[in-house]
Formats: structure tokens, C-alpha cells, sequence
């Protein structure tokens, strides 16, 4: 690698759920199937290069340490995925305390050593809807600030995932690329809407939202952008990252960059980092054999899993709601995610506190239009940070933590958005 640069700083990528395109089978999303999610998660993870070495020995000892415990053969490599997906069910209520300790000793480390992170997470669908209706959005950006088109993108997208039918999704991946047709088959959805809501008090904003998309689909003249399969774009994900050199004026040329995985299926994320950033130093790595990856890997793997489970739970009662036409019925998260020990308890509000530590850096965090789930995520976090101790948190229900978060998730979504 050379001399070490003056302040500089060693980065290192990777991510979770990572789908190279957007397609469809049968009306079903690739994205909506059993082990994929529909949110992509990319995580970078900075520490000052003079103390790269220590850090990175000191992880090395903790990895050691799990691997042992968990009876992990030597040769095999610590990461991520070791924690199977159940494992998150109900997030650290349903854990192995193992990997519980683990993860109270990986951010405590974390925080020790003052690490820089950006965590970026996109909604997938959200690539499909945006690409679309590019040419109309481009349009709305002449006539309203960002803003008020960044929160039309957030509504059409929320509208269309929670509405969307067999018959959308094939036209939305149709190689007949038939603009009118989908656009018919938004409007019988808005009506559908709107016949079986107007009366829930649960449901004014989103019937709100569907007159006025209406309206919006009766402006729209340019066809739309139809594309049988969506390819992925990095450019998002790493737009977070420069925004957070910017913010902590970080020049490029004083960053190393690990980016992790060498063959074709990272070519394209390896070609996006060297064109914005052509001044640092940049270089692809096999995650096993390079611990700063399986660091950055490992908190992918936790926002990611934590968004996969909230989001299936989530759609799960969502289906529900339909089916009962119980539309004034809240979606809260489980009891049980509140059922903890005080060792679960305390790696929540370990990793709170990590989050916390850093919410003066706004480009800690970096989410799409369609930020629901992750929102979710990070409130859950922040809601145990703000806990007094355990005792306290125990003498309130478990359903009652389920309302207070909730209350919380809701006013800052109406505060993030006008929806």
C-alpha cells in the first residue's frame, strides 16, 4: 500500500441482500420471495488509518473469541451469516445470548475506537416505481422543490407496494412496455382504495394520497419507462458515502477504500466507487481475508436482517387487515420483540447508544424516499437507548412499548412527510 497518507482514513464496503436486477415470475417480485428482501443494505465503516492495526487486531481477538464459543472450525470465516435469520425473528427477544454478547462486545469496540459509519438502505421497489415514472418526475421537478417531489416519489411508492396486484407487477417488468395499460391498472386500484377505506379514520391520509396521485396519473403524457428487467444502479448507496466525506470534510484522496468481493457480480459496485471517487485509493478483497470487510459486513448483515424480519411482519398484518377489512386496525410490532432479558436489553441500548454517539453526523445514516421499514429499525434502537435501566422498562407492558413506539414511528413519518 505504500507510505500511509496524512489523516487518512481506511473504509471498508460491503453489503446485504444485494440483487443484481429487479424481475418478476408469475406477478411475484424476485425481490419478494423467501430469502430476499426488499430493501438493499450498504454499510461503510472508517476508522483512522494510524490506528487500523490496533483496531483491526483487537477484532481480530473478538472473532477468535465467538468463534470458539460457537465451535466454529478454523478454517471456515467469521461473518454476517453465521447468525442464521431466525435468529432475528423477534429481534434480540429470539437470539442466541451468544450472539448477543457479541454484538455488545462488536459495538462497544466499535465505539472505542470512534469508527465513521454510513449505512445506506434503499427500497427496491422504490428503484422499479422511480425508474418508471423518471420522465414525469423529472417534470415535477420544474414545477415543485425537492421536497414536495421527494415526498410525491414516497407516497406513489408506499401506495403502490401496499396496493400492488399480480396483474401491476407484470406490466410494471412488461416487454410490451404498454404505458397506457399500467396506467389503467393504477386507476382500478385507486378506486378500489377508495371504495373500501373512506370511512376509517386510520385511513384519511392514504386515501388523500390516492386522490391526488389520481389526479397526477391524468397529467402524465410522456410514456413511461418499462423495463422487463431493472438493473441495478450503486450510484444511490454511494452518493450516502460521499455526502458523509463532504460533511466531515473528508478530501477522497485521504481515503483507502476496501470493497468487499472480486468477480463480476462486484465488477459494477468496484466501477461506481472508482468513477465518484478517482482520487482514492480503491481495491476489491475477499471477505476472508480481510477483517475491516467482515466488520462492515456484519452491521449490513444486523440493519439488514432487522428490515427483512420488521418489514415481513409487517406485510404479514397488513394481508390480515385486507382480508378482514379491519382498516382502522393499527400494525404494531409484537409483544414478544419487547419480551427481553436484561442482557438483551443491554445490547439494545448498546447499539442505541453507538447510533446516538453519531446522530450530530447526518450522513450516518442514508435511506430512499421510501424510508418506512428502516425508520422502524433505527427508532427501535433509539426507543431502548432512551430507557433508564431495566428495571424501569419492565414495569411498563409489553403492548405499551408496542403503542410508544408506534406513537414515535408515526409523528416522524408525518414530520418527514406531508403524507
Amino acid at each position: 500500500m505504500g507510505n500511509i497518507k496524512k489523516n487518512a482514513i481506511h473504509f471498508y464496503y460491503d453489503e446485504s441482500y444485494h440483487d443484481l436486477s429487479i424481475t418478476q415470475k408469475d406477478g411475484i417480485q424476485n425481490i419478494n420471495t423467501k430469502n430476499t428482501s426488499t430493501y438493499f443494505v450498504v454499510s461503510f465503516v472508517g476508522v483512522e488509518e494510524d490506528k487500523t492495526n490496533d483496531f483491526l487486531n483487537k477484532y481480530q481477538v473478538l472473532e477468535q473469541e465467538y468463534k470458539n464459543l460457537i465451535g466454529q472450525k478454523e478454517d471456515h470465516e467469521f461473518k454476517g451469516t453465521i447468525i442464521n435469520s431466525k435468529n432475528y425473528n423477534k429481534g434480540f427477544s429470539t437470539m442466541r445470548k451468544v450472539f448477543i454478547r457479541f454484538y455488545t462486545k462488536f459495538f462497544d469496540l466499535l465505539d472505542k475506537y470512534s469508527v465513521i459509519i454510513n449505512i445506506s438502505t434503499i427500497s427496491k421497489f422504490e428503484i422499479v416505481v422511480s425508474r418508471i415514472f423518471i420522465k414525469y418526475i423529472i417534470e415535477l421537478g420544474n414545477f415543485y422543490d425537492d421536497e414536495e417531489v421527494y415526498n410525491f416519489i414516497y407516497g406513489t411508492v408506499k401506495f403502490l407496494e401496499q396496493h400492488k396486484t399480480e396483474k401491476l407487477v407484470k406490466l410494471m417488468h412488461s416487454d410490451e412496455y404498454n404505458s397506457k395499460e399500467l396506467l389503467l391498472e393504477i386507476k382500478k386500484i385507486i378506486n378500489y382504495v377508495l371504495e373500501t377505506r373512506l370511512n376509517f379514520e386510520l385511513k384519511n391520509r392514504e386515501c388523500n394520497f390516492a386522490c391526488l396521485l389520481d389526479q397526477q396519473i391524468n397529467n402524465i403524457e410522456k410514456n413511461l419507462n418499462i423495463e422487463e428487467k431493472y438493473k441495478w444502479d450503486y450510484y444511490f448507496s454511494f452518493d450516502g458515502f460521499k455526502n458523509l466525506l463532504n460533511e466531515l470534510n473528508i478530501r477522497s484522496e485521504n481515503i483507502y477504500l476496501d470493497i468487499d468481493g472480486k468477480g463480476d457480480r462486484t465488477q459494477k459496485i468496484y466501477d461506481t466507487a472508482i468513477s465518484m471517487f478517482p482520487n482514492a485509493t480503491i481495491e476489491r478483497f475477499e471477505s476472508k481475508d480481510n477483517l475491516g470487510i467482515r466488520i462492515s459486513d456484519f452491521i449490513s448483515n444486523l440493519i439488514g436482517r432487522f428490515i427483512k424480519v420488521i418489514d415481513d411482519e409487517c406485510t404479514d398484518k397488513q394481508k390480515k387487515i385486507e382480508e378482514n377489512a379491519d382498516f382502522n386496525k393499527k400494525i404494531l410490532l409484537d409483544e414478544e420483540w419487547f419480551n427481553l432479558d436484561e442482557e438483551a436489553f443491554d445490547c439494545y441500548r448498546k447499539i442505541g447508544e453507538f447510533f446516538n454517539n453519531r446522530s450530530k453526523i447526518y450522513w450516518t445514516t442514508h435511506m430512499g424516499a421510501y424510508d418506512d421499514i428502516p425508520v422502524v429499525v433505527y427508532s427501535l434502537f433509539q426507543y431502548f437507548y432512551e430507557q433508564n435501566n431495566y428495571e424501569d422498562f419492565k414495569k411498563v407492558s409489553s403492548l405499551e412499548h408496542c403503542e410508544k413506539l408506534n406513537n414515535i414511528i408515526v409523528h416522524m413519518q408525518i414530520y418527514r412527510h406531508w403524507l
